[in-house]
């Protein structure tokens, strides 16, 4: 019994705002009396001196040892928490979590798409140039590693000097690509970085 991949990496990823946020002293006892945690892995938790420390081996049980239905029991058991940032964090995990899960589900669609140049209804469009607006507006503050995957030489710091806005910045980014690398900036390659960069919503709503 262990976590999935996904939810593995959802926890590592958030593991810093889990120790900050997660009430450990509230949930213990409600973690044992769902199954989730034992009698003596509780008594070891509460050895513990600091909250720090206490939610890192919390971390570490649901690493080693937990199921996905147990992260969602944990994800649940959070959101009914009466502090709004305890719920907040709960519903972001939880998401992060099975939004990773449902992008792998379609990462075979995406290599297809990006390895053979297709679509269901036919040759994918070569001319990346009308899908710019929504990939700029999907990646975000992640417009710099999108596109030192395009092409290295673009100057994001030049970029940013330039632009104020993020979405700004993302279009100016993908525009120099193109007048960089012209024949050679596609709409595939263009697929490809977003699935590098793990952006696999932003690639389907271009698909």
């Amino acid at each position: 019994m262990s976590l999935s991949p996904d939810y593995k990496a959802a926890l590592e990823r958030y593991a810093e705002d889990f120790i900050r946020i997660v009430p450990i002293n509230e949930i213990l006892n409600p973690l044992r009396f769902r199954n989730i945690l034992s009698r003596r892995q509780v008594d070891e938790i509460r050895r513990l001196n600091t909250q720090e420390d206490r939610n890192t081996k919390l971390i570490d049980l649901f690493l080693d040892g937990r199921s996905d239905e147990d992260f969602d029991k944990l994800c649940e058991l959070l959101q009914e928490n009466n502090v709004s940032a305890v719920t907040a964090f709960a519903t972001k995990l939880i998401s992060d979590a099975r939004e990773v899960e449902e992008a792998s589900n379609i990462y075979l669609i995406l290599d297809d798409c990006i390895n053979h140049s297709i679509i269901a209804l036919g040759e994918l469009p070569k001319d990346p140039r009308p899908y710019f607006f929504t990939a700029a507006k999907g990646v975000g503050v992640a417009w710099t590693e999108l596109v030192q995957k395009l092409n290295i030489n673009i100057n994001a710091e030049v970029i940013t000097a330039e632009k104020q806005q993020v979405f700004d910045r993302a279009i100016a980014a993908l525009n120099k690509w193109y007048s960089m690398e012209a024949s050679n900036a596609t709409t595939a390659r263009l697929l490809k970085a977003l699935r590098n960069i793990e952006k696999f919503n932003v690639a389907e709503d271009i698909i």
